[in-house]
């Protein structure tokens, strides 16, 4: 087996594994799924506070590439879990 499909196995499973905690926890907790677009949102705004980016300071263009990118991975985890909890609401 190659070094890329044991990388991207392990990727995948660490998103699968936090997707459903997420979605578990927030069950637990009494959220719906109608919840979670706040959450992410929220935690889309935190990721873009100053001195959470690895971007080189220097390079302007480069760090807003960078927070867009976290934004949109953020929203897409984000939109998986509610997904996963509406799956959950309706089972």
């Amino acid at each position: 087996m190659d070094d890329d499909l044991r990388y991207g196995a392990e990727l995948r499973k660490i998103n699968f594994l936090l997707e459903n905690l997420y979605a578990v926890h927030l069950h637990a907790v009494g959220a719906t799924h109608d919840d979670v677009l706040a959450l992410s949102d929220e935690l889309c705004r935190q990721s873009r506070l100053p001195g959470k980016s690895p971007a080189p300071e220097d390079d302007a263009e480069r760090a807003e590439e960078l927070a867009e990118l976290v934004e949109h991975r953020i929203a897409t985890f984000f939109a998986r879990v509610q997904g996963r909890l509406r799956s959950a609401e309706e089972g």
